[in-house]
């Protein structure tokens, strides 16, 4: 199949042992032609793990792909019990976003 400009979306979550991998298939993809729209989840852009630390992941994305990935914040009501990352904690104090960022709400009834 030929996937010569073809719009491809590509997420990353908090696979983290995978993204080695997954880096050398952007690569193919990319070298192929493809369109690549690179999405990081909140929690590929805020854990730092054995694998690596979330700046040399969106540095790697940037460098591949050579696009600003599109960042998905997940913000969970209080009864959720699930903390907002420092990360975005930063962002929100500063009343800004990082350029290119969505904003996904994730409600939870009870």
């Amino acid at each position: 199949m030929d996937i010569k400009g073809k719009k491809i979306g590509i997420a990353l979550t908090g696979s983290f042992c995978t993204f080695e991998k997954m880096f050398q298939e952007l690569q193919k993809l990319k070298d192929a032609g493809a369109d690549i729209y690179p999405i990081m989840s909140d929690a590929s852009q805020t854990i730092e793990s054995r694998f690596g630390n979330p700046d040399m992941y969106i540095a790697k994305i940037k460098e591949i792909t050579e696009k600003e990935p599109i960042f998905l914040f997940l913000a969970q009501n209080q009864l959720a019990q699930k903390p907002i990352s420092t990360r975005w904690q930063s962002y929100l104090a500063q009343e800004t976003l990082p350029q290119n960022s969505q904003m996904v709400l994730q409600i939870h009834q009870y």
